[in-house]
This record gives C-alpha cells, structure tokens and sequence, in this order.
C-alpha cells in the first residue's frame, strides 16, 4: 500500500474538470490514497528483516546455555566492548549480544547499537564457538570499520 502519484495526478485532473479548479483532496500532501497500487516498494526500505540482523540458528537461546557460557568461558575486554569465548559442539558459531539499560537509556540507541555489532559479526568469518557481546559506552563513538577491526583482534587472537 503505497501512495502513488500518478494515480494522484489522473484523479485531480478528473476532479478539476467535474467540479472545478478549488478541489479539495484528502489524503498525505494533497495525494489520495490508493490500495491497488501496483508500484514496488521504494528502493531505500530493506526488502527482508532478517538481513539486518544474525539469523536464530546462531543465537544463544537459552539463559541456562547463557549462563553455562559465562561460568566457563574466557572473558576478553577491548575498548567498545568486552567478549565472553568459550568452545561449543556445534559445526558453527553462536552468538549473543548484551546492551544494557543502565549505560543506553534510549531503545533506539540499544537497537542500533545491537544492529552495529550483528553487522561487523556477519561481515567476518568467525570460527566455531559461542561469543558474548557486551557493549560498553564507548560503543557510540566507534566506526563501523573500528568495530570489526576490534572484533577480529579479539575473535583471532
């Protein structure tokens, strides 16, 4: 369901002429509403969600797992987060990713923040284990590139 201005265009010209040049339209900025629109999605939304963030087979799913993982993993710090590794029996990795309310009041900021380091994960080849992101306040000052190089240094190293 989009708004369509061509179909806006057509209808005002019709309407001008059934009742005269002060037509008053409704919908968005003076463009009617049409449902039946056969125009595509603009290009700039994300055709799939699930491209934006890691899929649910590598996501650590339960706090008893999450826990498990914290007890006996080797905990990692660098500057924008610190990372909890320990080996699991899967033939791929798993991964959480912890942003805190106490640091990131703004949910919009969490997400963002969640979406960065799901981005910098998928874009490296990580070997198999189970990884625990846990985001500190420096995060928010981080480029991208400085994300995924911090990342690797702590992944490969």
């Amino acid at each position: 369901m989009y708004n369509c201005r061509c179909y806006a265009e057509k209808s005002l010209a019709t309407e001008e002429i059934k009742k005269g040049p002060q037509t008053r339209v409704s919908g968005t900025y003076g463009i009617p509403f049409r449902s039946s629109c056969s125009k595509t999605p603009p290009p700039h939304r994300p055709q799939k969600i699930n491209d934006l963030m890691i899929a649910r087979k590598y996501l650590i799913p339960l706090r008893k797992e999450f826990l498990e993982i914290k007890n006996r993993g080797k905990f990692i710090n660098s500057q924008s987060f610190s990372v909890i590794v320990a080996k699991n029996n899967f033939a791929y990795p798993r991964f959480a990713i912890i942003v805190g309310k106490k640091n990131f009041k703004l949910s919009v900021t969490r997400h963002k923040i969640k979406r960065q380091i799901a981005d910098a994960i998928t874009s490296l080849k990580i070997p198999n284990g189970d990884y625990i992101f846990i985001a500190k306040k420096e995060i928010l000052d981080a480029a991208r590139m400085t994300l995924r190089n911090e990342i690797n240094n702590l992944v490969f190293n």
